[in-house]
C-alpha cells in the first residue's frame, strides 16, 4: 500500500462525498480493524467532537483560551489557586486585578506587552 499516495488522494478530496468515496474504495481504510479511537481512548470522541467546525469560531476560541491562560498564570504568580475562593470571581474582576491599566490603549507599551504574553 502506498500511504503517501493515499494521503494525497484524501487530502485532495474537494467534497465530503469524494472523501467518502475514496474511503469506501480503499480496502485498508474500509477495514474496521484498522480504525482506532485517538490515543486508543474512547473518551477522546467528546473532546474532538467539541472542537469548532467554523474557522472564525475556532480562531476566536484560541484567542479566548490564550487570555484565560494568561489570567490563570497571573493568579498563580500572585500565589492564588484560580479555582479557590480567593481567586477573582469573574473575568472582568481578574482583568481589573491583574491589569489595572487595562483601559490604556497605548499600543507601544501595554497592549504590546499583553500581545507578547499571549
Amino acid at each position: 500500500m502506498d500511504f503517501n499516495k493515499l494521503f494525497f488522494n484524501l487530502y485532495s478530496a474537494q467534497t465530503e462525498s469524494q472523501l467518502e468515496s475514496l474511503i469506501n474504495q480503499n480496502t485498508f481504510l474500509n477495514n474496521q480493524k484498522n480504525w482506532h479511537p485517538l490515543g486508543d481512548n474512547e473518551s477522546n470522541y467528546g473532546i474532538i467532537e467539541n472542537q469548532q467546525s467554523n474557522p472564525i469560531a475556532a480562531l476566536v476560541e484560541k484567542i479566548t483560551n490564550s487570555i484565560d491562560a494568561i489570567l490563570m498564570r497571573k493568579c498563580y504568580e500572585a500565589g492564588v489557586n484560580p479555582t479557590s475562593p480567593q481567586a477573582p470571581k469573574t473575568m472582568d474582576d481578574a482583568v481589573e486585578l491583574f491589569f489595572p491599566d487595562n483601559k490604556s490603549w497605548d499600543l507601544t507599551t501595554f497592549k504590546r506587552k499583553q500581545a507578547e504574553e499571549i
